[in-house]
């Protein structure tokens, strides 16, 4: 046999166990972190606790401050918010591409402080 044939022979079985060890070490860890989680009680909110209900609307003025540090943050200049509206869960998640697109645009275009 020549030295090429062998060398190649060697440099293969090299790889390929070092490939079998990667895929060993991936499976074991997949194995380790889908573990089911323990189960934990749901806790019911106490009365006092409840704070606000899911049919009321949260138009407080504690919402508008939130959404108007988020804004100035995300924009880099101060910024006020006139109106506030609330998309409904079906409409986000049947566009969430279109969305995310969007805001992409919008943040490319952004302008720079200096």
């Amino acid at each position: 046999m020549s030295d090429g044939f062998i060398l190649m022979m060697v440099g293969m079985t090299v790889v390929f166990a070092a490939l079998s060890l990667l895929l060993g070490a991936i499976v074991l860890l997949k194995r380790i972190l889908d573990r089911p989680p323990a189960i934990v009680e749901k806790a019911e909110p106490k009365d006092a606790e409840a704070g606000v209900k899911p049919d009321e609307p949260l138009f407080d003025d504690q919402l508008i401050a939130i959404l108007t540090a988020a804004a100035t943050a995300a924009l880099g200049a101060r910024a006020r918010v006139y109106r506030v509206r609330f998309l409904e869960e079906e409409y986000i998640s049947d566009h969430a591409w279109v969305h995310q697109g969007r805001a992409e645009l919008h943040m490319s275009h952004r302008r720079k402080t200096y």
